[in-house]
């Protein structure tokens, strides 16, 4: 459902529609320390054996203009991210055993009178966290000029995703239009989701089912050697990124064949993106980690916290095959990796690399996700988003797309000295290309 969706909205409703969850092996909900889920464990360990300050940071910054009462801002803000349990946590690692510890700290916004906008943006976008002391969010206001202010909130990744943002935003909307707004309370805890993946880690149907997906993957090679020459080893795993934007008229026309075809735009941006890579690297056969919204259990909708789960898409010469077809082969790869959305990536993840002699940096190493744009409403308020150019890759290559109506961009990362400023231009154009032609294919 999290694919089949037209948008995170639309799967929202449906969550909320959906049969109220009962405790699993009859264990009271609302948790408030246990293990990491395997999905969280990953990001935990990748930290250990390859550390890099700027690879889990995630930003996001809105320039404010108008008469904001600062105050009240404030006291929403702090209000927004009480209500959100993970952001206060931190991981304790006694016996280098990880767990969390849940609202550990109180999270209040810091406000800054003028100052060199830039040059603090930067270094309070860049400071890294520490997992074990936390605080693992920090928020900041500036007042660089009459009615304008800069807002800029930081997370380790480890406890945001995309849907935990906007659930954050949204919060703060509701208190600063009233702060008497009851915020909606989290029914689950992100301890109490992990528990039940490290649960179905252990089923024999779990089991069996990593089993299936990876004699399914395994059909394409685990892993590849890019066909370009990496950079020298100084460049290590700095990340460059390209701004991709997508015109209204060709968004509206990929939309519009999108539905005469039956298939979601996501399916329809993913085909485009499966092909450009495999014209401009090329890579004939690859695995395509696709993020899934990892909300499927009744509750989890309203809880802050990395949830994000990767589905596997195992894609062999998709660039080769008329691009209808290509679509639909897509489609049904998608609709394929979606009867086990439930099974943690890192798991799947652990059994394809077991006899790999050589790993991966990160894995998969060719990474696709589209999510709905972050929007800070503020009543009276115009606020404008405030992009970023991320410094550090998490994967080889991730195409990250974000949706508004009328309105498609995102940007493309990499590693340094695996793809480059060039092959990112090129990798691009061929996107956008084949997304031409295969919305025009579509639609007629």
């Amino acid at each position: 459902q999290v694919l089949r969706a037209e948008s995170v909205r639309g799967l929202a409703d449906l969550l909320a529609a959906a049969p109220a969850a009962e405790p699993e092996h009859g264990r009271a909900f609302g948790r408030t320390s246990g293990p990491l889920s395997p999905q969280q464990l990953s990001i935990w360990l990748h930290e250990r054996i390859e550390p890099d300050p700027q690879r889990y940071l995630e930003t996001l910054c809105f320039d404010i203009y108008g008469d904001l009462d600062t105050m009240r801002f404030a006291a929403a803000v702090t209000a927004a991210a009480g209500a959100r349990r993970a952001f206060g946590a931190v991981i304790c690692d006694d016996d280098g055993v990880p767990e969390w510890r849940l609202a550990r700290h109180e999270i209040a916004i810091r406000v800054n009178g003028l100052q060199e906008l830039d040059n603090a943006l930067e270094v309070e976008a860049s400071r890294p966290f520490d997992l074990a002391a936390g605080p693992l969010m920090r928020c900041q206001l500036w007042h660089p000029g009459s009615n304008h202010h800069v807002a800029l909130f930081v997370w380790h990744h480890i406890i945001v995703d995309g849907w935990s943002a906007r659930l954050f935003l949204g919060d703060i909307a509701n208190r600063d239009a009233n702060p008497r707004h009851p915020l909606d309370s989290e029914p689950l805890t992100i301890c109490d989701l992990a528990a039940v993946d490290l649960l179905h880690k252990a089923d024999p149907d779990s089991i069996a089912r990593v089993s299936a997906i990876v004699r399914r993957l395994s059909k394409v090679p685990t892993t590849f050697q890019w066909p370009v020459t990496r950079g020298n080893s100084a460049e290590g795993g700095e990340g460059g990124a390209t701004h991709v934007k997508v015109g209204r008229a060709l968004l509206r026309t990929a939309e519009q064949a999108a539905a005469t075809s039956g298939v979601t735009l996501h399916t329809l941006l993913l085909t485009a993106y499966s092909r450009a890579l495999g014209r401009t690297l090329p890579l004939p056969q690859f695995l395509l980690g696709v993020a899934s919204a990892g909300r499927a259990r009744p509750g989890s909708e309203l809880v802050a916290g990395y949830l994000v789960n990767t589905l596997a898409l195992a894609l062999g010469e998709v660039e080769q095959l008329p691009r209808v077809d290509a679509l639909r082969l897509v489609a049904e790869q998608i609709e394929c990796a979606m009867d086990d959305e439930n099974i943690p990536f890192a798991i799947v993840a652990g059994e394809l690399l077991r006899h790999v002699s050589e790993r991966p940096r990160s894995f998969p190493q060719v990474y696709f996700s589209l999510d709905e744009e972050p929007v800070l409403d503020l009543s009276g308020l115009e606020c404008r988003r405030r992009r970023s150019t991320p410094r550090s890759a998490k994967f080889e290559l991730t195409l990250s797309l974000e949706h508004a109506p009328n309105r498609l961009s995102g940007v493309l990362e990499y590693r340094k000295g695996t793809l480059g400023r060039s092959g990112a231009a090129r990798l691009v154009k061929a996107f956008k290309s084949e997304l031409i032609v295969i919305a025009m294919a579509s639609s007629s």
